[in-house]
């Protein structure tokens, strides 16, 4: 067990401890997990399985269709660079259906008591919504330093039940330095900034991004590109390693400089005394599992990038470093230039080749999958997506980044704790009690 799910089991221990009578008995996952045997746990077992795995999908010329063409989808994918001014209304008209959410359900905040009315107000009247000009004229920035992409501005937690604290529900996502953002309003004292990034929009401290000129910022993003393709890659702002920057986690890239015998030299973005964007030199250790430029797109490369990250923790939104279901797809399909969303069901609908198998049986779903084998493709329920990995024994397999299933035993049900990327088969069964499988609304290709 790494530390990590160590850390984990302790916190959920805890939490059952102080919610007893009322909660399923849990423990730790099996390893491999049910129906899983040693060799499916490696991408060279699945690769085998394939023809052609090694045969390029798309180009990059396809991938920038395809990256262009889910921007015309229902998949929350903008590009910021082509944003027009924000209409007042519709501003306030996005925060007052948010403001409805939360005056319909209950949230526990770090104390584990519930977040009263008198929270949500104050945090939103630091939103300063009445200094919204008639139009927000998007001003652009980079992020900085690693941060995180808040649902509201604000560091308190949102738990949909006391002592879940591994599930913040105002977190949305985790930002990696270099993050292109568009910025469209700022809190009172401006702490926060309510930004607009190509995948989603929340809210981001204003001490974690620099602001710059759209040009600079477009041609930060559009450099070529020193792309991370291990589970992450530690950049430096000296030669000699003693001043570190930050750390790129897998697929999320810098502007390629030039290369030496020990390192590479990138380009990293860094504020000023006055929160302006500035450029500096940086350096990644050749050592690195880096690539100049994205990977070449093959069913090999995504299945030795899905396996990179296995036994790699969950992680909500990117909370303590880890990746949840949708992120972990992510990661994996960006270290080829493929821009996925990071809401589970918006990559469900990234590409038109999406098809439904809901009110199919379990036989007729398999029947399906089947022809999707030996291509990337994406498993999607409600609230969840997965990778595809095949149909063995007449059980369908994936990969993919989940925090636990449900057994029925007496005198109390059993939850077994995965916290992390896993082979699985779909037979596994959810709070629900239903498989998988049987909860499988849809599958979309990735080509």
């Amino acid at each position: 067990m790494n530390f990590n799910r160590a850390v984990a089991m302790f916190l959920v221990g805890g939490a059952l401890l102080l919610t007893a009578g009322c909660a399923a008995e849990r423990v730790l996952a099996p390893s491999p997990l049910p129906h899983v045997k040693p060799e499916y746990e490696k991408a060279e077992f699945w690769a085998a399985r394939q023809p052609d795995i090694a045969k390029v999908i798309a180009g990059e010329e396809r991938i920038r269709e395809i990256n262009r063409g889910a921007l015309l989808l229902d998949t929350a994918l903008v590009d910021i660079f082509a944003a027009r001014p924000v209409k007042r209304e519709d501003l306030l008209a996005f925060f007052s259906r948010l403001r409805a959410e939360y005056d319909l359900k209950t949230f526990y905040g770090h104390s584990n008591f519930p977040l009263r009315r008198n929270f949500f107000d104050g945090v939103f009247e630091d939103m300063d919504l009445g200094s919204l000009p008639a139009e927000a004229v998007p001003e652009y920035a980079l992020v900085v330093r690693e941060t995180d992409m808040r649902e509201i501005p604000t560091h308190e937690i949102g738990m949909k039940e006391p002592y879940d604290n591994e599930f913040d529900y105002f977190q949305y996502s985790r930002l990696e330095c270099g993050t292109p953002l568009a910025v469209l309003h700022f809190s009172r004292g401006r702490k926060w900034c309510f930004v607009q990034a190509s995948f989603a929009k929340g809210w981001v401290q204003a001490a974690d991004i620099a602001f710059g000129r759209i040009e600079d910022v477009q041609r930060f993003v559009n450099s070529p590109p020193l792309a991370a393709i291990g589970n992450g890659a530690d950049v430096y702002a000296d030669p000699g390693w003693r001043r570190h920057a930050f750390r790129l986690p897998m697929g999320a890239a810098v502007p390629y400089l030039t290369s030496a015998p020990e390192h590479y030299r990138v380009m990293l973005p860094v504020s000023d005394a006055r929160g302006k964007l500035r450029f500096r030199e940086g350096y990644v250790k050749n050592s690195e599992l880096v690539s100049v430029g994205y990977l070449p797109y093959t069913t090999e490369g995504v299945l030795r990038q899905a396996f990179l990250l296995r036994g790699q923790p969950y992680g909500w939104g990117g909370m303590f470093g880890g990746r949840d279901c949708s992120r972990f797809l992510r990661d994996v399909f960006r270290s080829f230039g493929i821009q996925l969303p990071v809401n589970s069901m918006r990559q469900s609908n990234f590409h038109p080749g999406r098809k439904s198998l809901e009110g199919m049986t379990d036989g007729e779903k398999k029947a399906v999958l089947r022809d999707f084998e030996g291509r990337p493709a994406l498993l999607y329920l409600r609230g969840h997506i997965m990778l595809l990995l095949g149909v063995v024994e007449d059980r369908v397999y994936a990969i993919h980044s989940t925090w636990a299933y449900r057994e029925e035993s007496e005198p109390t049900p059993r939850v077994y704790h995965i916290g992390g990327v896993a082979v699985s088969d779909l037979s596994l069964r959810g709070s629900s009690g239903e498989t998988l499988l049987s909860r499988i609304k849809a599958v979309t290709p990735i080509y």
